[in-house]
């Protein structure tokens, strides 16, 4: 341990601000090598203890004959704590480690195995949810019922499910309407035979996999492994927690989770309770407690620890930044509570000099978007998910075709279907997707969807505009990213 603490030291020169050191709470942590669960605040440096952490299980005696394997929720956060292992001077993450999301574990250690083992040498790629339904739409056309002629169901609200059979055949169910449950179930089984997947379906192969090899699986997990950290707890499903510690828990090795169960968001809309419950698993799991924010004030703490589902009585701030009084806004529309949020924020700058001078942005959040929807007439959702999957090229077209649905309050798809019989809005959108992704000015890039807009207004003979086509365009560019190349 003496080892560990005087390493933990050029750990802090190298990742902390110039002076600073680890706190108590986090060198417990640290320096913790059996199984827990360590409960982190806001603000208290959950991913730079996790960092320090990975950085002494990667340099440790046991590096040499076994691994550590770090699970994380997304991509952000692996590249995050990569960059700070390599600030350390880990630059490689070989064999027998690993750091990667949820999904890349499930996916790399048991989804293609099972997949192969059902489908032989077939290669699967596993597709985002908006990629998928679309490509779902092409084959229940093909699939649906010939006197079918109702909208396109939701797959997802469908509820399909994957059924692996003793002898490896397999099946869909789902809870579709018993009109166009065949043909809804058909056209996933084609999708899933032609290698294109969803992510819960490579849950469910996971799943199967596992509990058809559990013994050896484990054996395997132990000797490849001798420490677990799992990162962001509290957003693991139930599915994937119950996996989880069928093949980590009580397995010859230390499995520690770290998170906030306070703000756990897998579950915050769904009639499901969370499966990581840290004050559930006291009997069993060990609970560390990293409880010390450096992110706000006192004043801020205060309400978030009687805030939360339950409250969180040893959580405070180390007063390391000065931090305003929450304030509660009543507010009775949009206008309203745009000039008092402006209000306030002068009237704060009068006072604080820092806070004048701050060149970060000022913004209204909403948990979830259809809110802001509500509120402002003019919103709509900002930014993009950037599909690795598919060309930059088909997702900008596909965002402006979006934008002009929302004007004309159509589909998508009969949108596409008008574009079809007209070259010069083809065209003038095409232009458009150009430019933009060539990095061009905003204005030249409004320009073509303007003059697209005006096109398609000439043929429906219906005045087309978009609200705030210039911010829709803006933060469209911030997502998806461009080149100041010819080739694009």
């Amino acid at each position: 341990m003496l080892v560990n603490e005087k390493y933990l030291e050029e750990i802090e020169k190298r990742l902390l601000p110039k002076g600073a050191s680890f706190s108590g709470q986090q060198k417990e942590v640290i320096l913790n090598s059996g199984s827990a669960n360590v409960v982190a605040g806001p603000g208290s440096g959950k991913t730079t203890v996790l960092t320090a952490k990975c950085a002494l299980l990667l340099t440790g005696k046991n590096s040499y004959t076994k691994g550590t394997c770090l699970i994380t929720h997304t991509n952000v956060a692996v590249d995050e704590i990569k960059i700070s292992l390599n600030k350390i001077g880990i630059k490689n993450i070989d064999y027998p480690n690993f750091i990667g999301t949820i999904q890349e574990f499930f996916n790399r250690f048991f989804t293609k195995k099972a997949f192969h083992k059902l489908l032989g040498d077939r290669r699967f790629r596993v597709l985002e949810d908006e990629e998928y339904r679309e490509l779902f739409e092409e084959y229940f056309e093909i699939n649906k019922p010939h006197w079918y002629t109702y909208r396109t169901p939701n797959v997802f609200n469908c509820n399909p499910k994957l059924r692996i059979n003793g002898d490896s055949s397999f099946h869909i169910i789902s809870n579709a309407n018993s009109s166009y449950k065949e043909g809804l179930e058909k056209s996933i089984e084609q999708l899933f035979k032609k290698g294109l997947v969803t992510n819960k379906q490579c849950l469910e192969l996971a799943k199967w996999y596992i509990n058809n090899n559990r013994d050896l699986i484990r054996k395997a997990i132990s000797q490849r492994f001798h420490f677990v950290l799992l990162d962001e707890a509290q957003d693991t499903n139930e599915l994937q927690y119950t996996l989880l510690n069928e093949i980590f828990y009580d397995n010859d090795l230390s499995f520690q989770r770290y998170g906030d169960p306070y703000q756990a968001l897998y579950n915050i809309y769904e009639d499901n309770s969370d499966a990581w419950v840290p004050s559930e698993e006291l009997e069993v799991m060990p609970r560390y407690d990293i409880s010390e924010t450096s992110r706000f004030s006192e004043d801020i703490a205060k309400v978030v620890r009687n805030l939360c589902i339950e409250k969180y009585h040893n959580f405070r701030s180390l007063n390391t930044v000065d931090s305003f009084k929450p304030h509660f806004i009543i507010y009775e529309n949009n206008e309203d509570l745009v000039n008092t949020y402006r209000n306030l924020i002068s009237e704060k700058s009068s006072v604080s000099e820092i806070f004048s001078s701050s060149t970060k942005k000022d913004a209204i959040l909403s948990v979830k978007h259809d809110d802001l929807t509500e509120i402002f007439s003019f919103y709509t959702k900002p930014t993009v998910k950037v599909k690795k999957s598919q060309s930059r090229v088909k997702q900008t077209y596909d965002y402006f075709l979006s934008l002009i649905a929302k004007a004309q309050n159509i589909s998508v798809k009969e949108i596409k279907g008008m574009l079809e019989n007209n070259h010069n809005c083809k065209s003038f959108l095409s232009l458009g997707v150009k430019s933009l992704l060539l990095g061009k000015e905003i204005n030249e890039v409004q320009l073509y969807v303007e003059k697209t807009l005006a096109e398609l207004s000439r043929t429906l003979e219906v005045e087309l505009s978009i609200t705030n086509l210039r911010d829709h365009i803006g933060n469209f560019q911030l997502e998806i990213p461009t080149t100041a190349y010819g080739k694009y």
